[in-house]
């Protein structure tokens, strides 16, 4: 049975929470293999090149290709331009991915170890690597560490125009009809926060 919504069908806003909560609701709502979630990771380009320096370099199966923190970037951008479309290059980011973190379960020896959690507490301490779960106490105590990626803990610019934050139930609204510099506009229905 094909998925309704996708966590890939909400939107990325400034505060992650938000971001978060959204690519729960559309991931557990939509008919998804393993729903509900409990939680929510999101790690960026810095925050895996953190983890694969800690780790060392990872030999990605069936593309005979070993990944550095050194040549991640590279290697990823050359997958994309050289790959027929998003395909290849997604799968291989997959098997990427899956392989990383089959060799960090695997890590047995203490430094190694060490060096993980080092580079894990950089990407949350730098907001490379965010968290977020359905549980309230944990993303509280996230919060408190300020590696929550909420939005009050930083130091940007506030947007010009927001979507009004409501509770978790999520029903559909239509937003008002919102004009923009180069004279587009939108009035499209989101899940509402």
């Amino acid at each position: 049975r094909e998925p309704r919504y996708a966590a890939w069908d909400g939107s990325w806003y400034a505060d992650f929470p938000s971001t978060a909560n959204m690519a729960m609701w559309y991931y557990n709502t939509g008919n998804n293999p393993g729903a509900p979630v409990i939680g929510v990771l999101a790690i960026d380009l810095t925050g895996f090149q953190y983890i694969l320096e800690a780790l060392g370099e990872v030999h990605v199966p069936g593309y005979n290709r070993t990944v550095s923190a050194q040549n991640y970037r590279n290697v990823i951008y050359d997958i994309r331009a050289t790959g027929e479309g998003d395909t290849p290059h997604k799968q291989f980011l997959i098997a990427l991915y899956q392989e990383l973190f089959r060799q960090w379960q695997n890590v047995t020896d203490q430094e190694t170890s060490n060096r993980i959690l080092g580079a894990v507490v950089q990407g949350l301490q730098e907001q490379h690597i965010m968290l977020h779960f359905a549980d309230e106490r944990l993303s509280n105590a996230l919060d408190l560490l300020n590696w929550s990626g909420a939005y009050a803990q930083q130091g940007y610019a506030v947007p010009a125009y927001t979507y009004p934050q409501q509770p978790y139930a999520y029903p559909q609204q239509t937003y008002p009809q919102q004009t923009y510099p180069d004279q587009t506009y939108t009035d499209q229905t989101y899940p509402q926060q």
